[in-house]
């Protein structure tokens, strides 16, 4: 008798501890389910507020951010940094109105990032003007073809049939200097792109 009731007892122990082991399993799961839609969310809405929301390149404060983050970890000599904007951007929205605008800044970045390498970093500044980051670029050479580049190929691929008007952009486009940070850089750039304006724009002036 007494060997019978240890056994029933080990029996129901047993039993109430797997039982008990189901629950948290079954508890677990939906905590990581719930868990993994919180993560996802907040990706979603981290992503959100780092892209801008017409092209869905990085906005100007992110690229603020990654710019000096690399420049801090020694990219001085090696990054390049270019700054480009549509030629008569403003007779495009007034012409054609605002709708043909948007369809340009979205075709032009779409031909960037067919032109850009892996690790290059686009963003928009604001209006039509936008950036890249080049880690690593090597040379004032380099730049120099890449800016080139970027030039044709917008010229090329964003023509009259596709929105009504030909498009072009001017470029200017700076090597990262020793212990500069991301507003001389930017400064630099900017009258790099100025220069190619004065030029007669769709035209890159590049600057080391």
């Amino acid at each position: 008798m007494i060997l019978t009731g240890l056994v029933v007892v080990l029996g129901l122990m047993l039993f109430f501890s797997l039982l008990a082991l189901w629950r948290t399993r079954c508890l677990l799961r939906q905590v990581c389910r719930r868990y993994g839609l919180a993560v996802r969310d907040i990706d979603m809405y981290r992503d959100k507020s780092e892209r801008d929301s017409l092209t869905g390149v990085y906005n100007a404060g992110t690229i603020r951010e990654l710019v000096e983050h690399h420049i801090q970890d020694g990219e001085s000599g090696s990054g390049g940094f270019v700054m480009l904007d549509v030629d008569y951007f403003k007779q495009i929205n007034d012409k054609l109105g605002h709708q043909a605008g948007d369809k340009v800044l979205k075709s032009m970045v779409r031909s960037l990032r067919s032109v850009v390498r892996d690790g290059d970093i686009i963003g928009r500044m604001g209006g039509d003007e936008f950036c890249v980051y080049l880690p690593n670029i090597g040379s004032y050479g380099t730049l120099y073809d890449f800016c080139n580049r970027i030039t044709k190929v917008i010229e090329e691929r964003i023509n009259a049939a596709s929105v009504g008007q030909q498009v072009t952009i001017s470029v200017g486009g700076v090597m990262v200097e020793q212990a500069e940070n991301f507003a001389g850089l930017y400064k630099r750039a900017d009258r790099a792109l100025y220069e190619a304006k004065g030029q007669g724009r769709n035209t890159c002036c590049v600057r080391p």
